[in-house]
């Protein structure tokens, strides 16, 4: 390029041949990859249909990180994808994602889910590729007990619904008897009225 558009360093203020770099420092627990699956040149433009081939398992990110990063986890494996499928004008997205507990694939699609085998996954229609850091596990019993503390929390939510409207009611009850024992008082006043009349 010529010299009028390279790199001005603020320091020298001098415009440098230079180079830039982005490097990750640490690595998220969720990665998402979305592949270039459409394509715009001015006035034109298509889908990319063309064979993308991804790791599913112990997907190795550590090549990403520079020689100075800290050591940690880097393996990623796949949890789900989401796939388009039609041109640009009109589409229609669907889903494959891992159960956590069983590992089986199943496809998402619109109100419509079945089981998918594993190795139908990889298509010319993935688009999105979500990777979960394979340090993190997710225990079963962590779920049953998270669980058992949503419905433990939703049975206190009723009971003290419940005990609200028990005490409304109870409130109104009493204000009835109230209006009630003031207007036996009110008739009981204008009857002894009338008696001294």
């Amino acid at each position: 390029i010529s010299l009028d558009q390279n790199w001005f360093c603020k320091h020298c203020n001098a415009r440098r041949s230079a180079t830039k770099k982005i490097s990750l420092w640490r690595l998220p627990p969720i990665f998402v990859f979305q592949l270039k699956r459409f394509f715009y040149s001015g006035s034109f433009r298509e889908k990319i249909s063309i064979f993308v081939d991804f790791p599913i398992d112990n997907f190795d990110l550590s090549t990403l990180l520079p020689d100075e990063a800290p050591k940690q986890f880097a393996n990623y494996n796949l949890v789900a994808i989401v796939n388009h499928y039609g041109s640009l004008d009109s589409g229609h997205y669907t889903a494959y994602a891992q159960n956590t507990f069983n590992k089986l694939w199943y496809q998402f699609d619109d109100s419509r889910t079945t089981e998918i085998n594993e190795s139908k996954i990889k298509s010319t229609n993935a688009y999105l590729l979500f990777y979960v850091r394979n340090d993190l596990k997710v225990d079963i019993q962590d779920f049953i007990n998270l669980k058992i503390q949503s419905d433990e929390i939703k049975n206190d939510s009723n009971d003290l619904i419940n005990d609200n409207n028990k005490t409304n009611d109870s409130n109104k009850t009493d204000d009835i008897n109230k209006t009630e024992n003031n207007n036996n008082k009110t008739e009981n006043n204008n009857n002894k009225t009338e008696n001294n009349n």
